[in-house]
């Protein structure tokens, strides 16, 4: 899939044969006459590519590669800026993205109900079980917290429709019956709740649920990926997703306040196109790249709702569809008042929006023997279908059946007053740090619950509760525990002020939090020991990093075994304390060449100063710390003689390659080379791997070496000039051993020289490949 016009546009044109114009030019090969190339002014031999900025300026093919991604990637950048832009647009034009105004506000409802509350204090529902009749009254209980309007909603569509309220994404159908590609209909489940708080709550956790899962927004949780991460580049499907209750149970306390419990997940199937349109596939792959995220989602929902405050209150509707459950089929006297409370409802906007995820850009270029080759350059772009929405599925559980918490005391009317603000880090920090144990998860589908006869239970003894709104964050400032949990970069909670309910203090959900945030500094710390290892790459971090860190756009030169980038090549590790004492105040004066950020909020920065490459991190809410230095090397490119050939003289030579690299780039081992400033030399391959190195050495000889070390890292900076494949030419060591020794022979010392290895390299080449040299 690719942009019109563009692809044909930054295509390299076949590469130029400079063969005519390097003869016409003078035998010093010095660079003074010969054609340079535009980029890194090295001579370019017999091959050259047209430069942007002219028809008579030439490059290398890999130094026109390295311009063509860097041109791909700043247009790649550009096209992203100003989808973002249209998005941002778009988001406002269809009223798509969560808004904390969106949360209804206890206080007036509860006054209806004739319960007075104070601002930001929290609300629960107290049962007599002898009448059968409902009461409100204040509560410093996240767990009992309920808010009134969600539960008034959800108690009418409970008495109106014997079911929970129900939202959907669905496909749009035109009047054609087929599909209108980007655009998604919403379905609610009765249609009433269209414009109302609890149908709001609903779509935007949808929405915002498939837009992580496609990438199209950073990630709550650190490591999470994306199915677009997970899926194949040419891998294309329709699916839904949607969210479910696992499982869920209602409380009773010491004080009779009802306590709902629900366990929340995310299932995911994959769909294809039935005789009526896009229906279930009969199995679901388990690698299915959406059952993995709706699977890693399931997880760390509890960690998600905790941070996203859309998630949290889609909990908080879940929690009160399990009440209103209880409640009808209990039988339980409710005041016309009840079905009432609920604030006005608001125009629901547009039934139609469209899916603001759709393309990723993956470019490739790949350079081999100096030439450009498999240019390719595509935009997948709507390849993935994502559908789906609320489906709680409560009717799976008879919620016939309390739970009574004996030693659980809720209201706060009851509770032995204390003095204001308690200490966080002590008793409940201490408790999450001797690993209490943790209950297991609450399936939501309440159809199968009974909660008509109490069943006593052994809960937790009566315990502390966090403060509720701007009180909370107050205190979470002092606690290490929750700055994590709430880290501003994945959480948007703090946002709620005033409406903020803290997280429930029981033993079993504390301790499940730190367990997945115990899961989180894995992924951190294994990010870090990369970082600061000799195998990160700045242009691909690899998958332990957000995907936004490896560029679509891939710049790839061939070589034989495993090449690694040469940067890694040529660093040598050195400790922070072993820096030179001055580079942190270069540092301090200068950019970084690389400065990331993980979606945690934690930078990684190279600084490359002189010979050193200096690499710090900074998490959030931290200082900068220079974590390792490391110290750039030069290429040892001339080995010693050897004495032995370690391959059979009879071997045949597959191909041959001549390079040119610059010396200037090469540390003090090649200050005795500072007169010019580039030398070339010849590489020979055989049929089983072996390389014969042929180059000119500062005594003037010529010098043949096999199989140095190195060569990998040298070859990748160098740059082609001249290739000739042999293969099928029966040309073997024996041939090219001879015709370098009676080489040698003849020159008498002046091997060094430039003319000197200019007839010795075209005397060669046309031994290997008389006529078949393929710059030629």
């Amino acid at each position: 899939f690719g942009h019109a016009g563009v692809a044909d546009q930054l295509a390299p044109a076949e590469p130029f044969n400079m063969r005519r114009s390097q003869e016409t030019a003078s035998d010093d090969i010095d660079g003074s006459d010969m054609q340079v190339c535009r980029a890194c002014r090295l001579p370019l031999g017999q091959v050259g590519y047209v430069a942007d900025d002219g028809v008579d300026v030439f490059m290398h093919g890999e130094c026109k590669a390295e311009a063509l991604v860097h041109r791909v990637r700043e247009e790649e950048q550009a096209r992203l800026q100003k989808e973002a832009a249209q998005n941002r647009e778009r988001r406002a034009q269809y009223g798509i993205g969560w808004n904390v105004d969106f949360i209804p506000r206890n206080v007036e409802l509860a006054a209806k109900l004739g319960c007075s509350l104070k601002a930001g204090e929290m609300c629960c529902v107290v049962l007599d079980s002898k009448s059968k009749t409902l009461s409100l009254a204040p509560t410093s209980d996240p767990a009992a917290a309920v808010n009134l309007e969600y539960l008034s909603l959800a108690i009418r569509v409970r008495r109106q429709e014997g079911r929970e309220p129900l939202f959907s994404l669905d496909p749009v159908v035109n009047a054609s019956e087929e599909l209108k590609a980007g655009w998604q209909v919403k379905r609610f489940e009765p249609s009433w709740l269209a414009g109302t708080s609890l149908g709001e709550v609903m779509f935007q956790a949808d929405y915002h649920l498939k837009e992580l899962s496609m990438g199209a927004c950073e990630q709550p949780v650190v490591g999470m990926t994306s199915c677009f991460d997970r899926a194949g580049q040419d891998e294309e499907w329709s699916a839904r997703e949607w969210f479910v209750v696992r499982r869920a149970e209602v409380q009773l306390s010491q004080d009779s306040v009802l306590i709902p419990r629900v366990k929340m997940a995310v299932e995911a199937r994959e769909q294809i196109q039935g005789d009526d349109g896009l229906e279930d596939a009969p199995i679901t792959r388990p690698d299915h790249p959406l059952v993995k995220y709706a699977e890693d989602f399931s997880k760390y929902f509890d960690l998600i709702a905790e941070r996203r405050s859309v998630f949290h209150n889609l909990r908080e509707v879940a929690k009160a569809a399990v009440l209103a459950k209880f409640l009808i089929e209990g039988e339980i006297r409710l005041d016309e008042s009840w079905l009432h409370t609920a604030g006005q409802t608001v125009d629901p906007g547009c039934s139609e929006i469209p899916q603001l995820w759709a393309e990723r850009c993956h470019s490739q270029i790949q350079v081999s023997d100096g030439r450009i080759k498999d240019w390719e350059r595509g935009i997948g772009s709507r390849m993935h279908s994502v559908y789906g929405g609320v489906q709680m599925g409560l009717e799976r559980f008879p919620l016939q059946e309390i739970v009574v918490a004996p030693s659980r005391i809720s209201r706060s009317d009851m509770q032995q007053p204390r003095a204001p603000g308690f200490d966080l880090s002590r008793s409940l920090i201490q408790m999450l740090a001797a690993g209490m144990p943790s209950p297991q998860g609450v399936d939501l589908n309440l159809d199968t619950f009974n909660l008509s006869a109490p069943a006593e239970v052994s809960l937790p003894r009566q315990q502390d509760f966090f403060a509720a709104g701007l009180a909370f964050w107050q205190l979470a400032e002092h606690a290490d525990f929750f700055a994590d949990l709430y880290n501003p970069y994945l959480s948007d909670r703090r946002d709620e002020e005033g409406l903020f309910i803290p997280p429930d203090s029981g033993r079993g959900h504390l301790e499940k939090l730190r367990k997945l945030m115990g899961d989180e500094r894995l992924v951190s710390d294994s990010r870090k020991q990369l970082f600061l290892s000799k195998a990160f790459a700045a242009d691909s971090a690899g998958p332990v990093f957000p995907s936004s860190w490896t560029s679509s756009v891939e710049g790839q030169k061939a070589a034989s075994g495993d090449a690694a980038p040469v940067a890694r090549q040529l660093l040598r590790a050195q400790g922070a304390d072993e820096a030179v004492p001055s580079l942190d105040r270069v540092m301090k004066a200068s950019a970084p060449s690389f400065d990331r950020r993980t979606e945690d909020g934690c930078r990684f920065r190279i600084y490359r100063v002189g010979g050193y490459e200096v690499r710090t991190t900074q998490p959030h809410g931290c200082k900068e710390t220079t974590d390792v230095v490391f110290c750039r090397q030069a290429v040892k490119h001339v080995s010693e003689a050897t004495s032995e050939s370690s391959c059979l003289l009879d071997e045949r030579i597959v191909k041959v390659l001549e390079y040119v690299e610059a010396l200037d780039a090469l540390a003090g081992q090649c200050a005795h080379r500072s007169a010019i400033s580039h030398q070339f030399y010849i590489v020979a391959q055989t049929e089983s791997g072996v390389t014969i190195v042929v180059e000119p050495t500062k005594e003037g000889a010529l010098l043949w070496t096999e199989s140095p070390s190195g060569l990998e890292a040298r070859s990748l900076i160098a740059k082609v000039t001249r290739a000739a494949e042999c293969r099928d030419l029966h040309i073997s060591v024996t041939d090219i051993k001879q015709y370098h020794d009676e080489a040698m022979c003849g020159q008498s010392g002046d091997g060094g020289r430039p003319e000197a290895w200019r007839r010795y390299a075209r005397g060669l080449f046309e031994l290997v490949a008389p006529a078949r040299d393929e710059s030629a």
